[in-house]
């Protein structure tokens, strides 16, 4: 089965100073963003090691993930990961998981070293996409359409095995999409991404088997993508609908609150502070939205323009864990995967405030 995604033919690698940034409020100086142009021609997902300060990209239709640096430059481009989609880092951040698809297996890289050290075969033929580490454990989505579940790994295990029954299949229509506040939380948060209206659940992991504590039945479309935030308490959503990124409550999964972005959001991010960047899918001046912790109103509305798609792809946004800077992917018309390096996340912006930005 491939589950492959191209976003066109080959890129080149190239770095230049993007052309588009959203000019501060009065008072406040603020860097250019940088373009950086990926050599790869898919995106699945992004996510940031705060330790090695490095940005991780999977590129399912080039088996391979990109790692660059925090100010965007190439540092390698790990290949022979066949479909690599999901990612996750362990709570050490020592190693990244990268779910292979094309091969029903579940591959380990040292991330100093960036060389694979183990592959887990998962023994069914449908998956892994999706994964994340909770409760000392490794989660993983698989199962053929209609027949979705979850899985695990005790990767802290001298002999880690592999569980196919944690969650049966069936539960799910497809793969959901798995989150974690941390590496450490008995926690675990799943979302339907194949049928809507679509499902939120939230597992107990803490005791090594996936117990449902929470369930909502229709909280929105389709699930694009999702963030747990740090202290654990809430799951911030982005879906084919509703126009808006929803915030729910972890303990009941009741909808407490919501960021206002616009068409078709598809990115959420929330820093170790609570600071929470949200993108969609229909950008044209205004990409990505950036809220203090507590708060409903943007401080900070960034725009990505620079010809081609201005919008973010799914799945894209990271922070860096000091929120410096904010990193974001996006495709253009050439068929070239750009990482954006947004400096200053964080700054006020007169797009915020309701001014002109240009």
């Amino acid at each position: 089965m491939s589950m492959r995604r191209l976003a066109g033919g080959p890129a080149v690698v190239a770095i230049a100073a993007s052309l588009s940034v959203v000019m501060s409020g009065p008072g406040t100086a603020q860097a250019a963003n940088s373009t950086h142009v990926l050599p790869v021609s898919s995106h699945r997902q992004t996510i940031a090691d705060g330790t090695h300060h490095q940005v991780y990209s999977s590129a399912p239709g080039n088996d391979a993930v990109v790692v660059s640096d925090f100010d965007g430059r190439l540092v390698k481009t790990i290949e022979h990961l066949d479909g690599a989609w999901g990612l996750a880092l362990s709570g050490d951040e020592k190693t990244l998981y990268v779910a292979l698809p094309e091969v029903d297996a579940i591959a380990a890289v040292d991330t100093t070293t960036l060389s694979e050290t183990r592959r887990f075969a998962i023994g069914d033929p449908y998956g892994p996409q999706n994964l994340a580490v909770a409760g000392g454990k490794l989660w993983f989505s698989h199962g053929d359409t209609g027949e979705g579940a979850i899985g695990s790994i005790d990767i802290g295990a001298p002999e880690p095995v592999v569980d196919l029954g944690d969650v049966p299949q069936g539960t799910w229509y497809g793969q959901p999409l798995l989150r974690a506040a941390s590496a450490e939380s008995d926690r675990l948060v799943a979302g339907e991404t194949a049928v809507s209206p679509a499902e939120l659940r939230v597992y107990e992991v803490g005791s090594g088997h996936a117990q449902v504590i929470a369930h909502n039945e229709t909280p929105g479309g389709m699930v694009k993508d999702m963030a747990v935030t740090p202290d654990g308490q809430k799951v911030i959503t982005a879906a084919t609908q509703p126009d808006y990124q929803q915030q729910f409550r972890l303990s009941d999964l009741t909808q407490i609150g919501q960021y206002d972005s616009g068409l078709l959001p598809n990115n959420v991010a929330v820093a170790p502070d609570g600071t929470v960047a949200v993108g969609i899918e229909l950008g044209e001046d205004e990409d990505v939205w950036v809220y203090r912790p507590g708060e409903t109103a943007p401080a900070r509305i960034i725009d990505l323009g620079n010809g081609g798609y201005p919008e973010v792809v799914p799945q894209s946004l990271a922070w860096a864990p000091d929120k410096s800077r904010l990193f974001a992917v996006r495709f253009t018309f050439d068929s070239q995967v750009i990482l954006e390096v947004v400096q200053d996340p964080v700054a006020a912006s007169a797009a915020a405030a309701g001014e002109t930005t240009h």
